[in-house]
Order: C-alpha cells, then structure tokens, then sequence
C-alpha cells in the first residue's frame, strides 16, 4: 500500500520538477515561467524565496 503525500511533500516535489524544466529547457521565456512557478511552490511551503538559492540560473535577457 502507497502512503500519501502530505501537502507539503507535493508542493516540494512539484518545485523541484519546474526547477529540473528551467535547467533543461533551451526558451529564455519558458525558463523564466518555470522558475517563476517552482518558486510560487516553494513560498507556500516558506522554504526559498529565490531559483538562484538552490542553484537555478538566471534567465538570459532577451534580444529586442
């Protein structure tokens, strides 16, 4: 038999995945989108403010 996630389990598990989507992914805007979620996953759970905390990159200003 599973046991459930709490709530605060998912929240984390869901940011790390966006955070793993924003390391991979080759968009500037999809790589901002991604860690502009994780980090709203994270401050519901009052662990980090910020990507650059656990190790995500800024994402590359785009050419106008």
């Amino acid at each position: 038999m599973q046991v459930p996630l709490s709530s605060v389990d998912r929240n984390l598990d869901a940011a790390d995945k966006f955070f793993d989507l924003a390391r991979t992914t080759t968009s500037p805007f999809m790589r901002a989108y991604y860690q502009r979620v994780a980090a709203r996953y994270l401050s519901t759970e009052g662990e980090l403010s910020t990507p650059e905390q656990i190790g995500v990159p800024p994402a590359a200003p785009t050419e106008t």
